[in-house]
């Protein structure tokens, strides 16, 4: 008897084919299990060594023994070789078969719900036509449109490291950038949806607050040089999941997958016109997790992230100065110094719309460089015209995109044109309604058109949103004290938790209400030498119009960057009639908007 005979005998074959099939299965639902879980790495590493170590122990076992009927005993070396197949055999038989049936199973089905998922019908659903985007009015409040709208959560990060945090957010975060210059596809904005960041609440919820159809989410486990993505694609609609699939990839081929995800969640929306959208831009690995870093600090904003963010970007720069996002983030990273007092304003600005160039430079079609750089030539250098210019070409490229249309609406309100940054700042509310800077930039728009209901409204909705944002109280009792309840005004004032702008609005209220109190000269003395502008609003309010002119020049001769309210601020307004109104905005670069303004 041939020793491959005596294999076949012993049923080695059997037990290694039953092995392999059963083992293939337990390590698929392991890893799925574990993933879930937000297992570490070495748990998936040791349940795949467990089965590849028990392959030969198997084969040992299937040599040395046989399945009978009086149970497992050891092989008898006398067995005929043409024996009838024995219990054993149909036991085997019965486990491969089994295996390989619920083995197809699992293909037919992730190549169902992940391949083919535009193919599918739903209960109810009519297959001769397809489902329209627009069945969604009454399942998740979303407008009946044929527009799809998705939301893009933040990813889980399950690595063994914390500290990968960064990666998993930013990773989303370039996933919803990338989706969002998809045409005829509505993402919702960052700071809407990564505000669910850590929260229980279920999709059909999200899905509801952010007037979405479909929630993309996931995971992303990020270990040495390989990164692991899993998403998935529900709609909120009916709670089906669209689209799922896990891609395994070295650090190099990150932007291939961003790709491959958003142009899988287009075909499983049933788009039939993408139009043309640019994919990812691509640079070093080192690169782009440094460009992550740096992101993910800026968005958590204050003095050490900001500095920590500029060390990461110069080291991404170092590696590749080519990459044009990098400057951009630099840029970014530059204005915030300035406007946070951590830069010298001229300096600040200098160096933003510097690294702004040189991203424009490299890549022209850079919405956030473009705004970034309308940021930099209006407070940094006074030339209004340019910053429009910026601003307008911004608008080309990425209509939807909330800081462009904050931008907008920043710019316009510089000039005076209240309207039209109404128009702006409500747009961006729309596709970012939790988003607290445009919440809060909208009620100043309102506020300064002399739509007091609105105003306070608008600013309501930003208390509750967060009851700490440092300019809630005061907005929302300067719009008191505008609309004539001085009173009221002043008890909401008080309850704003920053006391410079506390302070800066109670002064206010005091001067309405007539009273002599310490507080007004004790505001204007401090505010005057480091704040003048907001100093000059005080004096001017209190009819001191000589002391108002006095600190607005101090602030021209400083470049204060809060000059840009100066023509929307209706507590000058009793300026304007006198004759160094005039000679004053002609130093600001501002003189032919107030004529624009006052023809309006």
């Amino acid at each position: 008897m041939t020793f491959i005979r005596e294999l076949k005998r012993r049923n080695v074959f059997r037990v290694a084919a039953a092995y392999a099939v059963v083992a293939w299965l337990i390590a698929q639902v392991a890893e799925l299990a574990l993933d879930s879980f937000g297992a570490p790495d070495w748990v998936i590493r040791t349940v795949l060594f467990l089965l590849f170590a028990g392959f030969p122990l198997a084969l040992v076992f299937a040599w040395a023994f046989e399945l009978t009927p009086e149970g497992i005993r050891r092989d008898s070396s006398d067995v005929r070789d043409d024996r009838k197949p024995t219990p054993g055999m149909r036991i085997l038989d019965g486990v491969i078969i089994a295996a390989l049936i619920i083995t197809a199973g699992y293909f037919g089905y992730d190549r169902l719900i992940s391949g083919d998922a535009g193919d599918r019908v739903e209960p109810g659903e009519d297959r001769s036509s397809p489902a329209k985007l627009s069945d969604t009015g009454d399942k998740t409040g979303e407008p009946e449109t044929t527009v799809p709208s998705i939301a893009v959560l933040p990813f889980i990060n399950i690595s063994d490291d914390p500290g990968n945090e960064y990666f998993a957010e930013g990773l989303s975060e370039e996933l919803l950038t990338l989706l969002a210059r998809i045409p005829g596809l509505q993402v919702a904005a960052r700071t809407s949806s990564f505000a669910f960041k850590g929260s229980d609440a279920q999709i059909e919820q999200i899905a509801r607050d952010l007037n979405v159809r479909y929630v993309l989410e996931g995971s992303v486990r990020k270990s040495g040089d390989t990164v692991r993505v899993t998403v998935q694609l529900v709609d909120a609609g009916n709670g089906f999941n669209l689209y799922n699939n896990k891609y395994e990839r070295p650090l190099d081929d990150i932007f291939a997958v961003q790709d491959e995800i958003a142009s899988s969640i287009v075909s499983a929306l049933h788009m039939e016109v993408l139009g043309q959208s640019d994919g990812s831009t691509t640079t070093n690995p080192e690169v782009f997790s440094l460009y992550l870093k740096a992101r993910y600090l800026n968005n958590l904003k204050g003095r050490e992230n900001w500095q920590n963010a500029v060390i990461a970007l110069k080291e991404a720069i170092a590696i590749d100065p080519g990459y044009a996002p990098v400057w951009s983030e630099l840029s970014t990273t530059y204005r915030f110094q300035s406007n946070n007092k951590m830069r010298d304003p001229v300096e600040g600005m200098r160096l933003a719309r510097e690294a702004a160039e040189k991203a424009l430079a490299l890549d022209n079609n850079l919405a956030s460089a473009w705004i970034s750089l309308s940021f930099a030539l209006s407070l940094g250098e006074w030339d209004w015209d340019g910053a429009a210019e910026a601003v307008h070409r911004a608008l080309e490229l990425e209509p939807l995109n909330v800081d462009v249309l904050n931008g907008e609406g920043s710019i316009a309100m510089i000039q005076g044109q209240i309207d039209r940054a109404i128009r702006a700042y409500k747009r961006a509310v729309d596709l970012d309604p939790l988003n607290q800077s445009a919440q809060n930039s909208l009620g100043l728009a309102y506020m300064y058109a002399g739509r007091f209901d609105e105003a306070e409204a608008t600013f309501q909705v930003l208390l509750q949103l967060n009851p700490g944002y440092p300019w809630g109280f005061a907005n929302l009792g300067t719009v008191m004290l505008l609309a004539g309840q001085p009173e009221t005004a002043l008890e909401t004032i008080r309850k704003n938790p920053d006391n410079f702008l506390r302070q800066f609005t109670e002064s206010l209220a005091l001067i309405s209400l007539g009273r002599d109190d310490p507080q007004v000269p004790a505001f204007t003395q401090a505010a005057a030498e480091n704040e003048p502008f907001w100093a000059a609003q005080v004096f001017a309010w209190g009819n001191d119009v000589d002391s108002a002119f006095e600190s607005l020049n101090r602030a021209v001769d400083s470049r204060s960057i809060s000059l840009a309210y100066i023509l929307s601020s209706p507590f000058l307004l009793n300026l304007h009639a006198d004759p160094r109104w005039e000679r004053l905005l002609e130093r600001v670069g501002l003189r032919d908007a107030y004529g624009a303004m006052r023809s309006r």
